[in-house]
């Protein structure tokens, strides 16, 4: 084997490293390891109730032919049929964790809807709500067994989708807020402001997701 050769790939394997214990290496996903994405879902649970109310927000990355990898060679890209695939077994590793975890609710973002709405309806059946948004690849999804909607807002600009429900459980009205964030080194004009009305409302409780900010303060 040519000596440059073996150290340019040794090299290759050093610039992408592990990050995360759940993240894929660059060796990995070289491999055709199976990973659908390279965001990690995050399990909030607010106690502020009788029953807890369980969230999960997933940024999936989900707008390019290469979600889920660390790395894939330029101009690589899926089929139909591979994209069709790879969301419905997002869809029924979502399911597994909701029903593994008990929860009620499922903040989606950068998700495009044309590919998952479908995959979650079949998946998760009539008894879960899946409202998917046009243009902020914003879907927010919630069991109507726990949760009676009684008002939907979307805020397009700062990709803010915003669900006034009723808890059937504890009568306890629940503003949950999915936010897909502004990916920015920098707060944007009036940041601190809007966060403060979606916290601020009638319910008495508010629940937001903020998934992506890159913010220093």
């Amino acid at each position: 084997m040519n000596p440059n050769t073996e150290k340019n790939e040794e090299n290759e394997a050093t610039d992408y490293p592990r990050t995360h214990i759940l993240f894929p290496t660059f060796e990995e996903t070289k491999n055709g390891a199976p990973f659908y994405s390279d965001h990690l879902p995050i399990l909030l649970s607010v106690n502020e109730t009788e029953k807890p109310i369980n969230i999960i927000s997933y940024n999936i990355l989900g707008h390019i032919s290469c979600s889920g990898l660390h790395y894939k060679e330029l101009g690589e890209t899926e089929s139909e049929e591979q994209q069709k695939e790879r969301y419905h077994k997002m869809a029924q590793g979502l399911l597994r964790t909701a029903q593994k975890q008990s929860v009620d609710a499922i903040f989606l973002q950068e998700t495009p809807p044309e590919l998952m709405s479908p995959a979650l309806k079949e998946v998760f059946g009539d008894d879960w709500e899946i409202v998917e948004t046009d243009r902020t690849g914003i879907i927010t999804c919630y069991n109507k067994q726990r949760f009676l909607c009684h008002e939907v807002t979307l805020d397009a600009r700062h990709r803010v989708h915003t669900f006034l429900v009723r808890d059937k459980h504890t009568n306890t009205s629940v503003s949950l807020n999915n936010i897909w964030g502004i990916f920015s080194p920098v707060p944007f004009d009036g940041q601190e402001a809007l966060y403060q009305r979606v916290l601020n409302n009638s319910a008495d409780i508010a629940i937001l997701a903020l998934r992506d900010p890159l913010i220093f303060t």
